[in-house]
Order: structure tokens, then C-alpha cells, then sequence
């Protein structure tokens, strides 16, 4: 179960249930385990009410009076947020989410780079088989001249 302050698939739901398959042949793995995720930023008319005071107790980090399910998840995350071997495994994973981060966003910027480069060439081709000078498609794209002969 995992308790998000985002909604990771914009769809405003409540709850996200998951459940193993094999998607070639849409067979359940059949070992009845689920992943839940409970979306706390769903608008509020969407929340179960078996879930409401925990869904307003993950955002205001307050303990509604008289319940004492949400007092002892308070103590337990109190506990928790005190363990240095939680504190580790919480730096690791912003670490890890952090470096995903910048990798995802350099990969995008090599992609876009590539993919400007693989444009500039297929132009190029395109004015040499229209027999275009290759100092004018070298001035036009920005190629050089040698990048031009390889094409």
C-alpha cells in the first residue's frame, strides 16, 4: 500500500487498485496480492468515507479527537520518523528519485538533440538530391561539410 500527496495518474480517484497479470495473455497471476494507492489530493467529495479522517490526517498531520485508529497510525509514523535505518532508507530513495530526475531529463535532452540533428540531416539529403551546392546546405542547416558528404 502506498499513501501518495499526489496523484501520479490524474485521474482524481480516491484508491488505485493493481493486481499482477500476464498481459500477453490477460491471465491473473493468481497469487491475490494487490498494490493500493491511496491518492490524498482526489477532491474531497470522492473519498470513501471510511477514509476520510485518515486522508485528512495524511494532509494536516492532525489527530481527530476520539480516534484512536488515528492516534496509533501517529504514533507509529512518530516512531518510524525516528529510526535512523528509515531515515536512511528515506535519503536513499530521494537520492535515487533525485538522480532519475536528471537522468530522465538529460536522456529527453539527447533525444531532442538527436532527434534535431536526425531532421537537419534528412533536410540535407533532400537538398542534395535536389542538387543543391553542398556550401549552401552546409550555411542553410548549420552541417558541416563532412557531415554532408556522409549523407
Amino acid at each position: 500500500m502506498f499513501v501518495c500527496t499526489f496523484d501520479y495518474y490524474n485521474l482524481e480517484e480516491p484508491v488505485y487498485f493493481f493486481e499482477k497479470y500476464d498481459v500477453k495473455n490477460a491471465l491473473p497471476y493468481g497469487d491475490e496480492t494487490y498494490t493500493v494507492i491511496l491518492n490524498t489530493t482526489c477532491p474531497k467529495e470522492k473519498v470513501p468515507t471510511s477514509l476520510r479522517k485518515f486522508f485528512s490526517y495524511v494532509i494536516s498531520q492532525e489527530i481527530p479527537s476520539n480516534d484512536s485508529f488515528i492516534e496509533q497510525i501517529h504514533h507509529l509514523v512518530e516512531e518510524l520518523n525516528g529510526r535512523k535505518e528509515i531515515e536512511q532508507i528515506m535519503t536513499l530513495e530521494e537520492e535515487l528519485d533525485v538522480r532519475f530526475s536528471i537522468g530522465k531529463k538529460e536522456g529527453l535532452s539527447e533525444g531532442r538533440k538527436e532527434g534535431e540533428k536526425n531532421a537537419l540531416c534528412e533536410t540535407a539529403r533532400k537538398m542534395k538530391a535536389k542538387g543543391f551546392e553542398a556550401n549552401d546546405i552546409a550555411e542553410i542547416t548549420g552541417l558541416s561539410l563532412e557531415e554532408i558528404e556522409k549523407i
